[in-house]
């Protein structure tokens, strides 16, 4: 945060304030395993691969939204500017995470064979943010600049992967059985609040040559890949059983509020007075799953 509170401030030129926030979080998550089951008469192989992930921006380990603050604020005071009042506040967090787990596993017996595979992958991924540049209360003097500019702007982003894959495999001389289940579980969401405001001026916010301007501005992203992949497989001289699943579930969500307005407050304007909010921000999500068995025997299959 970049502030001024409770103070009066004379300045021959500009007066600027300035907070950005460009948190980043880089994640990689991976697991892997393999179980290989032989024997002359039994041969069993189970295998189970799972990775978790939570990254958070603006949350606490609970889940409970504590947001990250970027400000740039005048509160209670009076400002005397020869230039320009400039506050500008920027938030650009970002969240990359790679969630992956894989599972094989594989059973030989030359009577029978039992071969079972599981991987899950569960991804959560939040950012939750204060963005603001404002004035509240414009203490005794009030407040004159040649212009006065507050912007807040959020591209807050979050790129997301979870991925699982298994692989189950039996062969034997009289029965096989194979089990394989891909699961992959993906939660991302972005919740700031933008703003750009002047409340409680009852004194007087002037300009002596240009604009009053108050620019509020999202354009927050979520790019994210849920995928999952089974594949079972079972060969036997007398019955093959083989069974798969696979299943993927992405929940994206954004809920940022993005507002610019006046309230309670007197502006004299040299020029203009522009108050414009703006929310772009855009889900990209792509659920992908694939679920194969094969099962051969010489009598069932």
């Amino acid at each position: 945060n970049a502030g001024v509170e409770n103070s009066t401030l004379t300045s021959a030129g500009d007066v600027t304030l300035d907070a950005e926030n460009t948190s980043t979080i880089k994640a990689e998550i991976l697991a892997e395993s393999a179980s290989l089951g032989g024997g002359g008469t039994t041969g069993v192989g189970a295998s189970i691969g799972a990775a978790v992930a939570r990254n958070l921006i603006g949350y606490d380990l609970d889940g409970y939204r504590v947001p990250s603050e970027v400000q740039a604020y005048v509160q209670d005071s009076s400002i005397s500017a020869g230039g320009n009042l400039s506050q500008t506040a920027i938030a650009n967090e970002t969240i990359d995470a790679l969630v992956a787990a894989g599972s094989a596993a594989v059973a030989a017996a030359g009577t029978t064979g039992v071969a079972a595979s599981g991987s899950g992958v569960s991804a959560t991924n939040k950012v939750g943010t204060l963005v603001n540049a404002s004035i509240d209360g414009d203490g005794t003097t009030g407040i004159s600049a040649d212009t006065v500019t507050l912007t807040a702007h959020d591209t807050s982003s979050i790129d997301a992967d979870a991925g699982a894959a298994s692989l189950a495999a039996s062969f034997a001389g009289t029965a096989a059985v194979s089990l394989s289940i891909g699961v992959a579980l993906a939660e991302n969401e972005i919740s700031n609040e933008v703003e750009a405001y002047v409340k409680n001026a009852d004194n007087g916010l002037t300009t002596s040559v240009g604009d009053v301007r108050l620019d509020a501005d999202s354009s927050a992203t979520i790019d994210a890949i849920a995928a999952a992949a089974s594949a079972s497989a079972a060969i036997a001289g007398t019955a093959g059983i083989a069974l798969s699943g696979a299943g993927a579930d992405a929940t994206n969500i954004i809920l940022t509020k993005t507002n610019a307005f006046v309230e309670n407050s007197v502006l004299d304007s040299a020029g203009h007075v522009d108050l414009d909010a703006a929310n772009q921000s855009t889900i990209n999500a792509k659920i992908l799953t694939a679920s194969a068995a094969l099962a051969g025997g010489g009598t069932a299959g």
